[in-house]
């Protein structure tokens, strides 16, 4: 009885093995889509595009971008985690620091990104750097350190979201200053006000500080430097915590079968690995990261625990 047991066991698991294999080697049988959570011509949406032509080659399946901006990402993010079937055939590309951020940050939210909506693939990561404009008495981190010190309160930062709060606020507490962060509805309008001087410092993209008689960098994410601005710093060299970028990463609903979320991976690394792609992003100023969906998760769990301590030592609290 034993060995007729295992016997129907392991015939179990090769039947079930074998069902997953063809499920996704059948997958794709229609479009797939892919929401957005934030409007035509942003970030992601630039970068979902450049993608999708290869994807879409791969798949073997037209594959077309949706727009479902608002709520700093959270209509098109919970969309797709609680509305549409765990099926392969929509899923969704963030930046992943805003979801890294959605439990420190909403208190009534309606889905987990880690439990509901899991990256299976970073695909690219856009530099965070600490900007200012050309016409301030520093030329670089340190010195900009010592002249707030000597002139506490006097300085301002320009901050579009919280999350941008959550990255400068243990810089200032770590080096014992006083810089006063300002509000700004939208990226535009805080780009005029450092250029105005209303703001003598803002956290902005590769393609802002190598203008020319544009802002430069003060300091910059990521674990090396960038080639493209070889004078900066990371934070990381600063002894400072280390700063997110705009990583942005694709997510499946929580469920959806292994051999699609493998199909879907493959199509999008394969995309990701093409030539005229990675020109294409870096003359964007994005990075191609193109990691594994375990890689992925890992990623965005150890976002989560650090915007959670910072918001704790700050005293932000979930509204």
């Amino acid at each position: 009885m034993v060995i007729h047991k295992s016997l129907c066991m392991l015939a179990c698991a090769v039947a079930m093995g074998s069902a997953g294999l063809a499920l996704g080697q059948e997958f794709p049988i229609k479009p797939v889509k892919v929401v957005i959570a934030n409007p035509a011509g942003s970030g992601s949406d630039l970068v979902i595009r450049i993608v999708v032509p290869e994807m879409s080659k791969a798949l073997g399946q037209t594959v077309v971008v949706e727009p479902r901006p608002g709520a700093d990402q959270r209509i098109g993010a919970e969309y797709v985690a609680r509305q549409v079937p765990a099926d392969g055939y929509t899923v969704g590309v963030y930046t992943l620091g805003n979801l890294a951020s959605l439990p420190s940050l909403v208190k009534d939210a309606r889905f987990d990104p880690i439990k509901d909506l899991p990256p299976f693939i970073t695909m690219v990561l856009g530099r965070s750097i600490l900007g200012t404009p050309p016409n301030v008495p520093w030329k670089n981190f340190e010195e900009m350190v010592t002249y707030a010190r000597a002139n506490p309160g006097k300085l301002n930062y320009g901050a579009t979201t919280v999350s941008q709060r959550l990255r400068m606020e243990p810089i200032l507490q770590l080096r014992g200053i006083n810089i006063i962060s300002i509000p700004y509805p939208t990226t535009g309008a805080a780009d005029a006000a450092i250029y105005s001087g209303q703001v003598q410092l803002i956290f902005a993209n590769l393609s802002q500080v190598t203008k020319k008689g544009g802002m430069w960098g003060l300091a910059t994410s990521g674990e090396r430097r960038s080639p493209k601005i070889p004078d900066v710093p990371t934070f990381i060299e600063l002894g400072l915590p280390p700063v997110p970028g705009a990583e942005y990463s694709m997510h499946a609903p929580a469920g959806t079968p292994r051999a699609i979320i493998d199909r879907l991976h493959a199509a999008v690394s394969k995309a990701l690995l093409n030539a005229d792609v990675i020109e294409r992003m870096d003359k964007l100023g994005y990075e191609v990261v193109n990691d594994t969906p375990e890689a992925a998760i890992k990623y965005l769990v150890s976002q989560t625990k650090l915007v959670a301590d910072v918001a704790k030592k700050i005293g932000i609290e979930p509204q």
